[in-house]
């Protein structure tokens, strides 16, 4: 009599392990480091993204500079800059050339610049190999990012910038979803069952 009761239980506990399972495994996997380098005044600049791309809110970054000589260089002061862009349209009027019929013709035509809309700043820390320098950047709306990295190096700064779109990652929300979702699933399955198990017992015992 008290199995749809141990059902609902067992449901219910299956399907909390289920959904911590795969909500753990998609929050855990960040994917594989991604690198970028470029040379400005003969020094190389390695920018690695530890999450593979940046992704909306804390982007774990490791920057790493060598000289001319291919060596690290230790000392420096580095800070990065991220800066987001949008794309605005402007309306802007030309003069076309005469048409068929001989007579000239004005047409607006439309032309897109790029706006700047939001500036994030962070500064690296020595981190625990030599030349190298980490710290994170919180990004807090998806689009199109410039990062700069702004590298202070006997008291000359070398600046390098990276392109980078962010896009708005909806698998975790999907997970976060899933896990309401079968929770309350079994919440219900279980308060179904209960009141025909108690309903079973009090007929046995008017028997």
């Amino acid at each position: 009599m008290r199995k749809p009761i141990f059902r609902a239980i067992g449901l219910l506990v299956t399907g909390l392990s289920l959904s911590l399972l795969l909500a753990s495994n998609a929050l855990a996997d960040g994917g594989e480091p991604r690198h970028e380098v470029k040379a400005v005044d003969g020094y190389e600049i390695e920018m690695t993204y530890v999450a593979g791309d940046l992704e909306l809110g804390h982007n774990q970054l490791i920057i790493q500079i060598k000289n001319q000589q291919g060596q690290l260089v230790e000392g420096a002061r580095v800070n990065v800059v991220a800066e987001r862009y949008e794309e605005v349209k402007t309306a802007s009027s030309g003069h076309g050339g005469m048409d068929m019929g001989g007579q000239g013709s004005n047409a607006a035509e439309s032309a897109a610049e790029l706006k700047l809309v939001d500036t994030v700043n962070a500064e690296m820390k020595p981190g625990p190999q030599a030349g190298q320098y980490e710290g994170e950047i919180a990004l807090d709306h998806a689009g199109h990012w410039m990062i700069t990295v702004k590298a202070l190096i006997q008291g000359r700064e070398k600046t390098v910038s990276f392109a980078a779109d962010v896009h708005a990652d909806t698998s975790k929300q999907m997970i976060i979803w899933l896990f309401v979702g079968v929770n309350l699933g079994v919440i219900a399955v279980a308060g179904i069952l209960k009141p025909k198990s108690a309903g079973t017992q009090l007929q046995a015992a008017k028997q």
